[in-house]
Order: structure tokens, then C-alpha cells, then sequence
């Protein structure tokens, strides 16, 4: 195999929610299939816990998961996004190839990685949800990631493809410089901005996070290691930023680049707040 598909899309838990809605779950699962991608991987692909409300198992949803990308001609490995509890660790993680490969879990810092290798090439896709909160652990991350493939791997980076939810903007990325100014200023307070029950605590949080994901070291990170990204062209795949990317390595070609809509239909309920992206991979 020497050019593959690839695609990411933060599905917001759209194929496994809090009340495990089938009817949201089967729209996401038809923006799965206009992505049409040989390799998808999905970082939020549902919630983790789901006791309480819930009318099946948990264990039972996944499996109906499976079956229903089955049916599209995936098959995949789910997982936890996160090594450690106390992060949040609320959603499963996923990859769904279409051809045979190998499947590796590795933890790069405080977050999982899935990585799947095709069986008959060196191709090998990684797919990551880096931490939203602290560019230091997102650089955290990208660095265990590099340093585990220069050298516990044996390998080269090589025909490598890194993909999915970064929480990161490019550091040229010119959409980031309002944030980027935004960070410097109030980057340091610390607010629990997921508690919901209080708006403005929440709202003072969003801006701290956005603040803090303008910085782009962990994209930089990925630079310096000799990476590069699919879009050239900084497309906004979160409301007007850009934090879901493709990067590959030296011998990794990224043509066709696309930004995906998360609507089954124009002026549709969005079933994700993160668009999903697309590209196609070739190696020299």
C-alpha cells in the first residue's frame, strides 16, 4: 500500500453520548461515511462512564460500535484517551482502518496514542488527543512520541503520520495572534472552566484555555522534528481556529487536503462542535 486515506474528527462523543442516543449516533456514523476515509480515527468517540440513565451495558454499546462500523468495512480499536484517572479520563478513543494492520496503545505522557500499522508496507498512523488544558504537557506528549519512535521502536521517523485533536494552533498560524496576546495577559490564572453550574467561571475558563492553545509549542515541537502538515492553509476546524491537524514526516506526501462538514445536511444540527479533516497519504 502505498497511498491511504487518513482522517480525524473529535466526534464529541456523537457514537456513544451521556443518554447513548442512537439517533445521534447513527448521523455521526453518516459523516463517517461521506468522510470515506481507509484510516479514521476518532478522539472523543464516546464517554467513557456510562452508568445511570443509560437503558445497555457499556460494554454491550461498544460492541453495537463495532458492528456498526463493521458494516462500513472498519475494523477497530477502542480505547481510553487519557493514563490517568484523575485527568478527566471521560471518553473513548478509537482507530478504524480498513485493511489489516497492527494496533499498538502507547502512552506519551498523561495521554494515550493509538498507532496502526499497515501489514504490508511501512506506513504507520498515530492517531492523539493532546491535554487541553497545558501547552507543557502537550509538548510532553509530542516529545515521548518522537523520542519512542528515534529510539525504543528501533525505528526511523519514517513514513510516519500523526493525526487528530493537537488543542494546539500553529505558531504562524494568523488566527492565533489575538489568542496568543489573550494568553500572555491571563494565562496563568487557574479556573475550573468545565464546572458548568457557574457561567462566568466558565466563560473566564474558555478564554484562559484558548489563551493557553495559541501558543503552538507542541505543533512546533513537531517541526523541529522534522514534521509537516497536510493544510497548508490554517482551515478553521473548531468554530473560526484551527486545532485538529494531519503531520507527517519527510517521505509522507499529503495531497487533497479537506475539511469536512459535520452535517448530515446544509443548515443541519452539527453533530460535533470539530469539523472533521482529510487527506491523502503517499510515501516516496
Amino acid at each position: 500500500m502505498s497511498e491511504i486515506r487518513v482522517a480525524t474528527w473529535n466526534a464529541q462523543n456523537a457514537l456513544g453520548d451521556a443518554e447513548l442516543s442512537p439517533e445521534r449516533m447513527d448521523a455521526a456514523l453518516e459523516v463517517v461515511k461521506r468522510i470515506d476515509a481507509d484510516v479514521l480515527f476518532l478522539p472523543e468517540t464516546a464517554h467513557r462512564d456510562k452508568t445511570g440513565k443509560n437503558t445497555v451495558g457499556e460494554q454491550d454499546h461498544l460492541g453495537i460500535l463495532e458492528e456498526k462500523f463493521a458494516a462500513q468495512g472498519y475494523e477497530g480499536l477502542v480505547t481510553d484517551y487519557s493514563r490517568f484517572p484523575a485527568e478527566r479520563n471521560v471518553h473513548y478513543m478509537s482507530m478504524w482502518p480498513r485493511t489489516p494492520g497492527e494496533f499498538i496503545v502507547k502512552g506519551y505522557g498523561k495521554r494515550n496514542a493509538i498507532q496502526w500499522a499497515h501489514d504490508d508496507s511501512d506506513i504507520r498512523v498515530i492517531g492523539v488527543h493532546l491535554d487541553d488544558r497545558y501547552p507543557s504537557e502537550r509538548v510532553l506528549s509530542v516529545k515521548k512520541l518522537i523520542e519512542n519512535e528515534q529510539t525504543e521502536t528501533g525505528r526511523s521517523l519514517d513514513r510516519l503520520v500523526v493525526m487528530g485533536d493537537f488543542n494546539d494552533m500553529h505558531p504562524r498560524d494568523p488566527k492565533g495572534r489575538m489568542p496568543r496576546l489573550l494568553g500572555k495577559m491571563i494565562g496563568g490564572i487557574e479556573v475550573d472552566f468545565y464546572n458548568t453550574r457557574r457561567p462566568h467561571q466558565r466563560i473566564l475558563g474558555k478564554a484562559i484555555r484558548l489563551g493557553r492553545m495559541a501558543g503552538g509549542e507542541a505543533l512546533g515541537a513537531f517541526d523541529e522534528a522534522g514534521f509537516h502538515r497536510a493544510d497548508r492553509g490554517y482551515q478553521p476546524t473548531i468554530a473560526r481556529f484551527t486545532l485538529d491537524h494531519i503531520v507527517g514526516t519527510e517521505r509522507v506526501n499529503f495531497s487533497d487536503f479537506t475539511v469536512h462538514s459535520p452535517r448530515i445536511a446544509p443548515g443541519g444540527p452539527a453533530i460535533s462542535d470539530h469539523r472533521p479533516i482529510s487527506t491523502t497519504v503517499r510515501v516516496a
